[in-house]
């Protein structure tokens, strides 16, 4: 296991395992979603943080259903 860094982690428990730093990294980008910069000074962390929130946004896309006005004529 490798030792916490707070610069590659969000949370001490997040290095227990990949997927359980896959679960606090994306709990963290929808607790912070509306202020992810305040994560900078950690680089490796911003930047998982802000592939988690690419990644959202695009499934969102992918998942929204096509909106049709009303047919004319």
């Amino acid at each position: 296991m490798p030792s916490f860094d707070r610069d590659h982690f969000a949370f001490e428990y997040a290095c227990t395992a990949p997927k359980e730093d896959f679960a606090e990294t994306f709990m963290t980008a929808l607790r912070y979603r509306c202020s992810l910069g305040r994560f900078a000074s950690r680089p490796w962390l911003h930047r998982k943080l802000l592939a988690v929130r690419r990644a959202i946004t695009i499934a969102a896309r992918e998942r929204a259903p096509t909106i049709r006005g009303p047919r004319i004529g």
